[in-house]
């Protein structure tokens, strides 16, 4: 019963037994011996019909959990000093940790140079220690019964791994890359992709999970991460259930392709304007089923004809996109709004952008002039707003004179008209 089964499940698929075909003095429940399966096939240790692959019997040796064993067979491949640092990452997790949750005790990101993997950031924080007074422990968040354990396990695994423990370095950005993919490939059974509001969704359960609010990743659209759930006090004694996400991994598409071919496959990548770069990027997609997923986003710094022509149209997309939106609020109210055509936009870029493939490459009048692209005001003149209002602006969606609305006072939520909250 304190076993994890999926490790149970590996090690009886090992010796050719079936889980199901034994019998337990407390039997797992047939949901926990299928997500055990689950998990195997995802992590690639077990056929569809249960057979165990070469990955599995990699993984049997390890004496961890299974998608830790995935993570240290990913890892053969790598430089000794890699394979010691992901044993430690390792350990870390295995004992819990050695850092709190929740934005009152985030004082330890001070020691975090590692901003894509809460994995990595808690390496970071446990390689800082040294210079960490102990009685800064408490008030930085730091888990001081957790480094004792952490120390163990270390030692244990480094024993058992066959590896030599030595003084604990910095992780190079070459490391990360190399750290992270293999931490994905431990952790590919947990996909989770960012939507529209903010929260994350599982790819297959549809599960949706907000970001807890101590991890160092911001803004990822595609993590690997672990659900946590968290019961907090309410006014009134009651207790509330936050869905998170922790200990988070930034995904690179091209490993979910390299790592499971036959359940990923790959999409053109996307090109599009970035206004936080002020110019080109490009995102690697991949296929799930019928979903696609999105990779982080790459800067596109080549000039050439061919990715200034890709400037036009992804800044003209970009542009109309946010001209639609404030039209379309507008029209809430208004039956008169006009349209902008996508080629009036794409007009006005071409005569305001010749040449470039980032807004940098601009003089900041010129850069101005560019970015009213997405004004609505650009097409249909200043005084377009006052006209509309001249003609019936809010009256005609409302059925009411001007400023009517001013003399009425303010109303309950239920009775108004228009809820603010589409303002």
């Amino acid at each position: 019963m304190r076993t994890h089964i999926d490790r149970l499940t590996l090690r009886l698929a090992s010796i050719g037994i079936d889980i199901e075909t034994l019998d337990f003095y407390h039997d797992p429940s047939h949901g926990a011996i299928k997500r055990a399966k689950h998990t195997l096939v995802s992590l690639g240790a077990l056929t569809p019909r249960g057979e165990i692959t070469n990955t599995g019997r990699a993984m049997e040796r390890f004496p961890v959990e299974s998608s830790y064993a995935r993570m240290l067979v990913e890892a053969e491949g790598c430089s000794a000093d890699v394979q010691s640092k992901l044993a430690t990452i390792i350990a870390i997790q295995e004992v819990g940790g050695i850092v709190r949750g929740g934005a009152n005790y985030i004082g330890w990101q001070v020691y975090v140079t590692q901003k894509q993997s809460d994995l990595l950031a808690q390496y970071d924080v446990f390689v800082a220690l040294p210079r960490i007074p102990p009685d800064m422990y408490e008030v930085t968040g730091i888990l001081a019964k957790n480094i004792d354990k952490a120390e163990e396990v270390i030692e244990r695994l480094h024993r058992d791994l066959g590896l030599e423990q030595g003084e604990l370095t910095a992780i190079t950005p070459d490391e990360a890359a190399q750290l992270m993919r293999a931490i994905v490939a431990g952790q590919i059974h947990q996909l989770w992709t960012l939507d529209d509001h903010g929260e994350y969704e599982h790819v297959t359960t549809r599960q949706q999970r907000e970001l807890s609010s101590s991890s160092v990743v911001r803004g990822a659209r595609l993590v690997t991460g672990t659900p946590f759930d968290l019961e907090v006090p309410m006014r009134g004694g009651e207790l509330s259930t936050l869905h998170l996400l922790q200990n988070v991994t930034v995904v690179t598409t091209t490993w979910l392709l390299e790592l499971s071919p036959e359940r990923f496959g790959t999409r053109k990548p996307e090109i599009y304007y970035d206004p936080r770069l002020g110019g080109l990027a490009s995102r690697q997609r991949v296929r799930f089923g019928k979903i696609v997923l999105e990779g982080p986003a790459e800067p596109i710094l080549d000039n050439t004809p061919t990715a200034q022509r890709q400037f036009v149209d992804a800044f003209t997309d970009w542009a109309h996109s946010r001209v639609e939106r404030e039209l379309r609020i507008l029209g809430r109210y208004n039956r008169n709004v006009p349209n902008v055509t996508r080629s009036q936009v794409q007009h006005y870029v071409r005569t305001k952008s010749p040449w470039i493939t980032n807004l940098q490459q601009l003089e900041s009048g010129d850069k101005k002039m560019l970015l009213e692209a997405a004004e609505p005001e650009t097409y249909l003149g200043r005084d377009f707003r006052v006209e509309l209002e001249r003609k019936g602006g809010r009256s005609q969606a409302g059925n009411h004179k001007p400023h009517e609305s001013r003399r009425r006072g303010w109303q309950p939520r239920h009775k108004r008209k228009y809820s603010r909250d589409k303002w």
